[in-house]
């Protein structure tokens, strides 16, 4: 029981922090269907400069927020409200300084980090757009870690609801282009993130104290770079693909991204959902923690195993229904981005221990040296088979990372249960599949009778995986 209580929790915030991020995929078939692809490429670079700016804007606050929060001085209400007060100080201050920073050079930045993207009037909107998402964050982690569902389902289903209706009142009503699909989408999102924060910022004596922020930024600027970093390394093939081709071609591979999504959305929500237990079982000391984690990615990694077969069987009959023939084009990339995700589990899972014992100063170092060896990759592959061949990069970045973050973990002792057998496994399987799909031009047969045997295979993991006995303890702190 106390393992379907477990599943059952996570379950349920797993959802809650997926369906923010799912407003780009579900709004796909009104992009495909009233922009055309230059326009829908455009849309694709503002979700790469949205990225960056929310990065660099939060200066690591919803980060340090998620991870203060477990601090004893932090518990009740006073310090609930201590935190939370310097927390939103530190990112009032930080937006202001932004939008100084944009008036003044703005259209400079703009034009060395994405040239086909204007700063006027693309960059106003996304700086919208960040503003929700960061009031969002911070409702969302509060009412996470106390374990109030409700609240937490308010603040994940709003700003997604705001923001899809955004997208198509701005898109398919107004006919706004790729101006109305980032506008829209930013208005909706940030009306929708309001109520929670209202809510959650009334419940508590908010406070200040320029101690508290100056320890939390000590803690959350090299996130920042760490960040910074990681996400050069997981959306560089986007800015690779803008420099290195043109706009209809971005548009195409970012369509290839988004079909592989969920399955990549789902991956970064059980983090979140499952570090409250995780982060009190450490505190405590709990010899059981290292394992019930690798079982919980373990578990994740065959589900991801299935949803990637899925992607790849069906994206082809859903992409001729939605788009035009140019999309097509995008079949190509999906199994390469679909065997380099898998990696991206595991990364998840090797680093959580390096965050919660505070050692982010490696993580900058460690993300760099993959970025050396993706760009490496990518720069053979794009000389050897063309643009599908930048996907050698992203294999190179996301595995190089994992690997790094493996080797780290054991040698420093962080985790007792250091290994994913199942994984690997698997991974070897979905290789073979992929250099499969390839030989043979993803023929029909060998698409659905290679995802045959990887669910079967991934079915049989997850059931070893849910037989194991032991689980974590239960949350008892405050509803």
């Amino acid at each position: 029981m106390r393992r379907l209580a477990l599943l059952r929790s996570i379950g349920t915030y797993t959802l809650l922090g997926f369906v923010p991020v799912a407003t780009n995929l579900v709004v796909v078939p009104i992009y495909l269907r009233h922009l055309s692809v230059e326009e829908y490429g455009l849309v694709g670079l503002a979700n790469v400069a949205y990225t960056f700016t929310l990065l660099v804007t939060g200066l690591g606050l919803p980060d340090a927020y998620g991870r203060f929060y477990f601090e004893k001085h932090n518990a009740g209400r006073e310090g609930g409200g201590r935190l939370l007060g310097t927390v939103l100080a530190g990112v009032t201050l930080s937006t202001a300084l932004a939008a100084i920073l944009a008036l003044a050079c703005g259209p400079r930045l703009y034009e060395l980090a994405w040239p086909s993207l204007a700063f006027q009037p693309y960059g106003w909107w996304i700086a919208v757009s960040v503003g929700g998402a960061m009031l969002q964050q911070l409702a969302f982690l509060a009412f996470r870690n106390a374990e109030n569902l409700r609240m937490a389902a308010l603040a994940s289903l709003l700003p997604f609801a705001g923001g899809t209706i955004g997208t198509y009142v701005a898109v398919a009503s107004l006919d706004g282009g790729a101006e109305g699909a980032i506008s829209g989408r930013a208005l909706g999102y940030l009306a929708g993130a309001l109520p929670a924060l209202v809510v959650l910022a009334s419940s508590l004596p908010l406070r200040f104290r320029v101690s508290q922020l100056r320890e939390l930024l000590e803690y959350g600027v090299p996130i920042v770079v760490y960040s910074l970093l990681n996400h050069l390394l997981f959306l560089g093939d986007r800015l690779i693909f803008e420099r290195w081709t043109d706009l209809e071609t971005l548009a195409v591979y970012v369509l290839a991204v988004t079909i592989i999504s969920p399955a990549d959305i789902l991956a970064n929500a059980v983090s979140p959902a499952i570090v409250p237990r995780i982060y009190r079982g450490w505190s405590a000391g709990d010899a059981r923690v290292d394992q019930e984690l690798q079982r919980i990615y373990e578990g994740l990694f065959a589900i991801q195993v299935v949803l990637l077969c899925i992607a790849l069987t069906c994206a082809g009959p859903v992409v001729t229904w939605l788009g035009s023939e140019e999309y097509s084009a995008s079949l190509p990339y999906l199994p390469f981005l679909a065997f380099a995700h898998l990696f991206r589990v595991r990364y998840l899972y090797f680093s959580m221990p390096l965050f919660f014992h505070k050692r982010t100063r490696f993580l900058p170092l460690m993300t760099l040296t993959s970025i050396g060896l993706g760009l490496a990759g990518a720069y053979a592959g794009f000389r050897w088979i063309g643009p599908v061949g930048i996907t050698v990069g992203v294999i190179a970045w996301k595995f190089s990372q994992q690997a790094i973050a493996h080797v780290f973990v054991v040698r420093t002792g962080l985790m007792r249960a250091a290994g994913m057998p199942r994984s690997t496994m698997l991974s070897g399987l979905f290789l073979a599949y992929v250099a499969a799909s390839y030989a043979t031009d993803s023929t029909p047969a060998v698409l659905w009778g290679g995802a045959a045997v990887l669910t079967a295979a991934s079915a049989f993991a997850l059931a070893r995986v849910l037989a194991t006995p032991g689980a974590l303890p239960a949350h008892r702190g405050p509803a």
